[in-house]
Parts: structure tokens; C-alpha cells; sequence
């Protein structure tokens, strides 16, 4: 998962907040995580469910937060899997290819916190 981490607790997946430090990184990123002096932090939501991913990265602002980034693909992991109890290989290829492009666009707006939800 991108940025997030999920542990199984008591049969449910839980959740926690990461620092971009803390995140797995692609090999051969290098890119420096830390804000110039007077950039606003940027935070970012991402849901791997059974049929979509989604992505906000969002600013704070005086009155709550502003979207500056948003992206959705349906990646339909769950299909298939009531009749094998198993994820497809195309599922999760489709999964995979959208957790990259919300992983670039994460990288591009240098988030500095990422939650990541798996439901």
C-alpha cells in the first residue's frame, strides 16, 4: 500500500498515520520529503476498496482544507472473488497500477503525512 500501512487486529484492518520517512519508498527515489521555508503542507487520503481507488491530497487552510489533488480508477480487486475465495492476477495488476499513479502524484505534491485505508 502506498504510504499506509495495514496490520490485521481482531479480524479487522486497521489503520495508522505514517510520515513520508516511514513510508516504503520505489527503488531509486530520492526525493527530499521536507518543505522550503513557507510551504504549505500537503496530506494525503488514499482507499484501496473493492472496487475503486481514491486519492485526495489536500492543504490546510483557515477554514478546514482544500483539495489539490484528487484521483479515482476503478480497479475492481474484488471481482471474482466470492467464486475463488482468491484475488485475479488482472485485479490486482489494475490495483497495482492505480496504488503507482497515487503513489506519483503523492511523491509530486510532497505530502508530508499519507493515510492509507484498506476497506
Amino acid at each position: 500500500m502506498v504510504g499506509g500501512e495495514t496490520r490485521r487486529r481482531t479480524g479487522r484492518l486497521q489503520d495508522r498515520w505514517l510520515t513520508m520517512s516511514e513510508a516504503p519508498r520505489a527503488p531509486g527515489a530520492h526525493e527530499e520529503r521536507r518543505r522550503t521555508p513557507g510551504e504549505t503542507p500537503n496530506y494525503a487520503a488514499l482507499d484501496l476498496g473493492t472496487n475503486n481507488c481514491r486519492l485526495l491530497i489536500a492543504t490546510p487552510t483557515p477554514n478546514g482544507f482544500r483539495v489539490v489533488e484528487a484521483f479515482s480508477r476503478i480497479v475492481r480487486l474484488g471481482e471474482g472473488l466470492s467464486a475463488s475465495g482468491r484475488l485475479s492476477e488482472p485485479a490486482m495488476e489494475r490495483a497495482l497500477a492505480a496504488l503507482k499513479i497515487s503513489a506519483e502524484k503523492i511523491r509530486r505534491r510532497r505530502a508530508v503525512r499519507v493515510k492509507a485505508i484498506a476497506t
